[in-house]
């Protein structure tokens, strides 16, 4: 675990200053399909995450570790059902009103979770 920890730590791209920025509301079904998650998805900053989850995929690689997503979809996820409900949350979400505003979060750590050791792989300047 420890050089998958030094290769997360030395290959993760910075993320740029600023923060994600969160609009639309989806709904996320586990591969496994046991649980559903309702989300905003990651409208400005996706490709920052997802150069970071290719470079975790790399690390795992490496390791003769599974690709953590083949298609990343950034997102951030608010509440969660056990189950797969997606069909039914997605007709939900789109019955409900637009969104007009997004949401703008501030970008403090890029942690790694490996098990259950969290690996601090970014953080943002004091």
């Amino acid at each position: 675990m420890a050089s998958l920890e030094r290769r997360l730590r030395g290959a993760a791209p910075r993320p740029r200053s600023g923060g994600l920025r969160l609009r639309g509301v989806r709904a996320f079904v586990n591969d496994e399909g046991t649980r559903t998650f309702a989300a905003l998805c990651v409208e400005e900053g996706a490709a920052e995450v997802c150069a970071l989850v290719r470079a975790v995929d790399a690390a795992f690689e490496e390791h003769g570790l599974s690709p953590f997503y083949e298609d990343p979809q950034p997102h951030a996820s608010f509440a969660w059902a056990l189950g797969d409900h997606g069909a039914a949350l997605q007709r939900a979400l789109s019955a409900a009103p637009p969104d007009h505003a997004p949401l703008e979060v501030p970008l403090a750590q890029v942690v790694c979770r490996t098990g259950r050791r969290e690996t601090v792989v970014w953080s943002a300047p004091c």
